[in-house]
């Protein structure tokens, strides 16, 4: 589940991405309203909160299977650096970040911002 989640998200934010360039190119402004651009910050909401979810089971479920492999990629994960700090710059760019900004009305509705929020998922 966490990977097809992941895909999900990932393609959810690329729509809203693309949406939001076609209608700045195109000048679809009547089509593509701020409404549609803020239930998709809504439900991008719940897809990341989704994707979070099953990552942390994912994480969890290595460390309890107690697997000699598994558990050594959980450590360097988290207790090695650099992986370690990478691991925290992920899930705090394509989590905690885009997940901030959505949760703003003001951030689903700007155009810049929704985008920077998309981008940074991708």
């Amino acid at each position: 589940p966490y990977f097809v989640v992941g895909a999900v998200h990932s393609g959810v934010s690329a729509v809203a991405f693309v949406m939001i360039i076609l209608r700045y190119i195109y000048g679809w402004q009547n089509y593509i309203r701020h409404e549609h651009l803020d239930a998709l910050g809504r439900l991008l909401i719940v897809v990341a909160t989704g994707w979070f979810y099953f990552l942390v089971m994912e994480i969890i479920f290595g460390i309890y299977g107690r697997e000699a492999d598994e558990v050594a990629v959980r450590i360097l994960q988290f207790q090695v650096n650099p992986w370690a700090i990478w691991m925290f710059i992920f899930v705090g760019i394509t989590y905690f970040l885009p997940v901030a900004i959505w949760l703003s009305k003001t951030g689903r509705r700007n155009l810049w911002i929704m985008s920077f929020a998309c981008i940074s998922v991708n």
